[in-house]
């Protein structure tokens, strides 16, 4: 009797408890698993949780607005070329990485690229010949990457750590880091030690990062399933003006319009804002900065679009 006792207390603990996880515990809401869209068309986003000092709310507004000929947002790829080409404009340096790109897809690498991109220590990283492509030659790279290259060549082992992965891997990788999700990149949008976190908005409705084949399939993911807070959405070498649509600072969303003029949207509100004028300006009362990013990008809109202090 004492034994049916037990397990009827058992039994029902483990229902109850099962009660409370199917009511209260969803694996989507706490993006534990995401199932993968069976196909993505050209209104749909891509988004990029950042919090570096790669892009500033200047450029970001900048590229909505009256993008210059600098209005990219890099990657490590693109940064590297930049250090070795530094008399060159960043839209001179873009054929190259289209170049290395295509390389890459043809040889088959560029899918191993990205999954180290994802986690190094997981994944069949290529070798330092290989990651060189067509566009990199041997001078070019600093010495603790041609000691590597030398040690490969010679026929010893590729890689002696996964540290040494990620050093080799940063000089050459060409992710521009994106998800399809925003719940996702939200995660990597937030304030980082001395870094402003941020959201972009991409799109790719050019189909240059993915072939509209591919996306009407679904294929243009890589689907990562022990990290599956990073999954990638392959946004490659760089994000031209018009592949940026805006971007999120906590609950505040900033998209363009139209040449010169940008919406903003909090909850209910709605502000437009126009470099002709500085029209609008006197409606961002409306809206609340009330954390110091949004402060940071208060200052950058009234420089921005001219509004008077």
């Amino acid at each position: 009797m004492k034994i049916f006792v037990i397990l009827l207390f058992i039994f029902s603990s483990n229902y109850s408890f099962s009660q409370e996880l199917s009511l209260n515990y969803s694996w989507e809401k706490n993006d534990f698993y995401l199932p993968w869209p069976s196909r993505i068309n050209q209104s749909d986003y891509f988004y990029r949780g950042q919090a570096t000092n790669l892009t500033t709310f200047t450029q970001m507004l900048d590229m909505m607005t009256t993008p210059k000929g600098d209005s990219i947002v890099t990657s490590r790829l693109l940064r590297t070329l930049k250090s070795i080409y530094p008399e060159k404009s960043l839209t001179e340096l873009l054929p190259l990485i289209d170049e290395q790109i295509n390389w890459w897809r043809e040889n088959k690498l560029i899918w191993k690229i990205t999954y180290c991109h994802v986690d190094v220590y997981g994944c069949s990283m290529p070798t330092v010949r290989e990651l060189m492509g067509s566009i990199f030659k041997v001078k070019m790279l600093p010495k603790e990457i041609r000691r590597v290259l030398n040690r490969q060549d010679s026929g010893g082992i590729n890689y002696t750590s996964s540290s040494e992965m990620s050093e080799i891997l940063s000089y050459f990788d060409p992710v521009v880091s994106t998800s399809f999700y925003k719940s996702v990149a939200d995660k990597f949008g937030k304030d980082r030690g001395e870094f402003v976190g941020y959201v972009m908005i991409l799109n790719d409705k050019n189909h240059r990062n993915c072939p509209f084949i591919s996306k009407n399939k679904g294929n243009c993911f890589i689907n990562h399933e022990e990290y599956l807070e990073e999954f990638e959405v392959p946004f490659w070498g760089y994000v031209l003006p018009n592949e940026f649509e805006g971007f999120f600072v906590d609950d505040l969303k900033l998209v363009r319009i139209k040449y010169n003029q940008i919406l903003i949207e909090q909850g209910e509100s709605k502000v437009t804002l126009d470099k002709e004028g500085g029209l609008g300006c006197n409606n961002l009362s409306n809206l609340n900065f009330d954390s110091n990013r949004k402060q940071l990008l208060f200052s950058s809109l009234k420089n921005e679009f001219g509004c008077k202090k």
